[in-house]
């Protein structure tokens, strides 16, 4: 985020109430990135909490499985039988967040390439804002030539 403040110091936006048409578009397209990059970072924090939380889940629910194994080699059918169950119900649950938990690194793996794709636009943007202060500077001062020599 710090690109669009350069660039926007850079272009002297916010105290030039007469921009062109390109650079108050370009204007625009900070404002989006900017938001872009807000999303991105709620996201990254998200998807860091869902990783901490399964990472969580897994450790209790090894550790539950490991003290339910004892009891399914009980010599009382009744208590085997219900560690058995409570073993096989951990291991379904365990599959089914294991599934989620790819889901979240497919949504990790989509983040990193918004973030190549957003660091990309910084670059153009980067670059688009150096040609529009070029291209600026050259009008106003072709507009400042042709009113002295009284064309306008």
């Amino acid at each position: 985020m710090s690109s669009q403040k350069s660039i926007k110091s850079t272009l002297d936006i916010d105290s030039d109430p007469t921009l062109s048409p390109p650079l108050h578009h370009f204007t625009h397209l900070l404002t989006s990135i900017s938001h872009s990059e807000l999303s991105l970072s709620a996201l990254r924090t998200h998807l860091l909490s869902e990783t901490l939380l399964l990472k969580t889940y897994f450790s209790a629910t090894k550790t539950q499985l490991a003290n339910l194994q004892p009891a399914t080699l009980s010599k009382d059918r009744s208590v085997r039988t219900a560690a058995v169950e409570a073993r096989r119900f951990k291991w379904a649950e365990m599959e089914e967040m294991h599934r989620y938990e790819q889901e979240v690194e497919r949504a990790w793996e989509n983040l990193r390439r918004r973030e190549d794709i957003e660091e990309l636009l910084r670059v153009r943007l980067a670059e688009c804002a150096e040609l529009l202060v070029h291209r600026e500077s050259l009008g106003r001062a072709l507009l400042a030539e042709a009113g002295s020599a009284g064309v306008f």
